[in-house]
């Protein structure tokens, strides 16, 4: 990928002088981005006391669309300004306790995050202090560290693990109680009313590249809610269930396009029974996708399934929703990206993954480039929450096209639980607002077709195992990616199964060989001991 590039924000950070209203935010992130890597790395992630790690594996050639563990919000990996929450809305929490404060508190938990990277020792009863402080200032009935006792310090995955969840809940606890009384703030900005810090408010985009549907031949407005029932709008709460969530709304959709009949899929049953992914830790559509077309009965409705549960009970006859698979938009690939998701959308509503961070108290507005950058200026980490796109239209005030968002956060979050983002991307990095243009799929149902520009997907499962094709690639459970078996290319040929082929053919001629080996050595030994025993047999006569 490029390198991404710069530009400068002033005023109120969106470029125009407009602003966004501020807003509350009930929920959380959870998505899972894609991830591609390469034959020297891994792509695969690996959970260790509630986080992700991206684990090393030497040569293997894995590719897949591995997890990020954002609980609430976006949780990098590396630190650095991507992770350093914050913000400083002058408000009053329910304690008494400001939201300046409040930051601080953040910022501190992220200074211990990174001693304990440093190798710090001695600092687990500050840190459990510290992050039992934020579990009791967010609501919780005991905070994370413990007090005094503190966390481990020669454990790092318990210590990280301990101090991201303290982190997430403060997050959560500022924008929930905090968003509220910032509904009314008329002066939008970056790094000021959001939750994203200063130092990472200078954008990470370059010009914008507006696109227009007109261009290819679509209209200028497409809403699905004018023309069909959008379905409710879900509340995804404390649990980073927005990949599940939005995965039912979209298959939903599709099913009543062609059948004119809208089901209730059960993101419950997903939350509690998905095994490819991660319940309320987080997961992806496609890995969704993928268990619900393996299951013989599809994914379950809401009648069905009502709640999230610990326990998997389904009775053998109950019978659920199925697909046929999947559609998937490639990624980052500028004009092309946008006109094959524009003319998917033009069939019914998609799935897309995006970054939620700077959005925590957005109320209402055309959210632009310069506004919400993706979350990192890698594809694995730009996106960390998952939502539907279900039509576009064009701003009032500005003439500037927009993509229409359904969101998973209640109808108190943005305009009624939707949101106006930007149709544009940056030419040089391809990310459009708020990393759009990351991921994007969408399900098939009833014999339908892909369309122009997407790439169908599907899932079979052999033996214990899931593979996506047609790339046959195991997904692995519990969040854990895809695997790509290494790959060998020849003059940009790959030869892998002609020599899996060769290798086999190589295998039968070898054991064809050692059996013929096998019985002469067996016969030429039965025929020795048949030679001594006329030797030693006695002549007759004289």
């Amino acid at each position: 990928m490029s390198k991404v590039g710069s530009a400068t924000r002033t005023g109120d950070g969106n470029g125009d002088g407009k602003g966004w209203r501020a807003a509350s935010q009930p929920g959380g992130g959870g998505v899972a981005p894609v991830q591609v890597a390469t034959q020297e790395g891994d792509g695969r992630q690996r959970r260790a006391g509630g986080k992700c790690e991206a684990a090393s594996r030497g040569k293997g050639g894995r590719e897949g669309k591995s997890q990020s563990c954002p609980g609430g919000l976006h949780r990098s990996r590396g630190g650095g300004d991507d992770d350093d929450g914050g913000g400083t809305v002058a408000t009053t929490d329910v304690n008494g306790n400001s939201d300046s404060a409040s930051a601080a508190v953040l910022r501190r938990e992220l200074a211990l995050r990174r001693k304990k990277a440093r190798g710090a020792g001695g600092g687990g009863g500050d840190a459990g202090a510290e992050s039992g402080s934020v579990g009791r200032q967010s609501g919780a009935t005991t905070g994370t560290g413990g007090g005094a006792s503190g966390t481990d310090t020669k454990d790092p995955v318990a210590l990280d693990a301990a101090l991201t969840r303290a982190l997430e809940l403060k997050l959560d606890y500022l924008a929930t109680a905090a968003a509220p009384r910032a509904r009314a703030a008329s002066n939008w900005s970056t790094g000021a009313s959001s939750l994203l810090p200063s130092q990472s408010a200078a954008s990470r985009l370059g010009a914008a590249v507006t696109v227009r549907p007109q261009d290819i031949g679509l209209p200028a407005v497409l809403d699905w809610r004018t023309k069909m029932d959008i379905g409710p709008m879900y509340s995804q709460g404390s649990c980073s269930g927005c990949w599940a969530y939005s995965t039912v709304q979209v298959i939903a959709d599709s099913k009543l396009i062609s059948t004119g009949h809208r089901p209730s899929p059960s993101p419950y049953h997903l939350l509690s029974c998905d095994e490819l992914d991660s319940g309320c830790n987080t997961g992806n559509m496609a890995t969704a996708y993928a268990w619900i077309q393996v299951q013989p009965q599809g994914i379950l409705t809401v009648e069905d399934f009502p709640t999230t549960s610990d326990q998997c009970e389904v009775k053998p006859e109950t019978k659920g929703i199925t697909i046929d698979g999947f559609c998937e938009i490639p990624p980052l690939k500028g004009l092309e990206t946008v006109h094959a998701m524009l003319r998917a959308l033009s069939q019914q509503p998609l799935a897309v993954g995006m970054n939620v961070k700077p959005l925590q108290l957005y109320g209402g507005g055309l959210i632009q480039m310069a506004d919400c950058p993706p979350a990192s200026t890698d594809q694995i980490n730009a996106i960390n929450h998952a939502a539907a796109v279900v039509g576009w239209g064009v701003d009032e005030e500005s003439g500037k096209p927009f993509f229409l968002v359904k969101n998973s956060y209640g109808q108190d979050w943005g305009e009624n639980g939707y949101a106006r983002m930007e149709m544009a991307f940056d030419g040089e990095s391809m990310y459009g607002a708020c990393g759009f243009f990351s991921e994007q799929n969408y399900p098939l149902t009833d014999g339908r077709d892909c369309a122009e520009g997407s790439n169908r997907k599907w899932a079979e499962r052999r033996g214990g195992d899931v593979y996506l094709m047609p790339d046959d690639v195991v997904v692995l459970p519990n969040g854990g990616g895809i695997l790509t078996p290494a790959r060998i290319t020849v003059f940009g040929h790959d030869l892998t199964s002609v020599l899996k082929t060769a290798s086999l053919a190589c295998f039968a001629l070898c054991a064809f060989f050692l059996a013929v080996e096998v019985y002469h050595c067996f016969a030429a030994g039965t025929g020795e001991a048949e030679g001594e025993e006329r030797w030693e047999q006695p002549s007759g006569g004289g």
